[in-house]
């Protein structure tokens, strides 16, 4: 599977639209309302869900820590989904807005795992934390509502945006990181399992 690997990549909460009834990151394209993909054959999929309204248009930059280099998601804004498709295994995610949280995804070939985005208070801006969904939750009511938000995927402007805020990303990473692998719960975490992918 090819993806544009971006470096070290680090930001803080971004600029977003106006557009009626959403705040959008300008960085990402809208891809409507549709059907969630099917992952490449052998890879697994990532669906990351901001199933809240949020009318204060708080965005939450999302990236994956990889031994290669990190990969810059996208941006998760109220009421969308976003997709990521990757290798199997056991892959370490990074959630940032006032600070940076993680999670790990343990992910089996040709499934499709789903990750709430939960905005909470933070002292001058909203922080962001995962919350892993389990298999039993796929395909109920809530699961039905995920389905009709807004699809969204980097646009252009992505890769420029992330050189111009490495500095500051690196810095949250590397302090955050440092201090979730400290936490109780870090270690006792399960995160996503092979067994929660659809």
């Amino acid at each position: 599977m090819k993806r544009a690997l971006l470096g070290l990549m680090t930001g803080l909460v971004v600029g977003c639209t106006s557009a009626p009834g959403t705040n959008i990151s300008e960085l990402m394209e809208r891809q409507g309302r549709v059907r969630t993909a099917q992952p490449p054959p052998g890879d697994s999929l990532i669906v990351f869900v901001r199933a809240d309204e949020d009318r204060a248009g708080t965005q939450a930059t999302i990236y994956e820590i990889a031994d290669d280099g990190d990969h810059f998601v996208g941006v998760s804004s109220g009421s969308t989904r976003l997709q990521w498709a990757m290798n199997p295994g056991t892959h370490l995610f990074m959630v940032l807005g006032e600070a940076a949280d993680f999670l790990r995804a343990s992910v089996a070939p040709d499934k499709t795992y789903y990750m709430q985005v939960m905005p909470r208070f933070g002292f001058f801006k909203a922080r962001f934390s995962f919350r892993p969904v389990r298999r039993e939750e796929l395909g109920g009511p809530e699961w039905m509502k995920w389905q009709q938000l807004e699809l969204v995927r980097c646009g252009i402007d992505c890769s420029s945006w992330v050189r111009s805020n490495v500095n500051s990303i690196q810095r949250h990473k590397d302090e955050d990181l440092r201090q979730w692998l400290g936490t109780k719960s870090a270690r006792i975490s399960a995160g996503l399992l092979p067994e929660d992918g659809w």
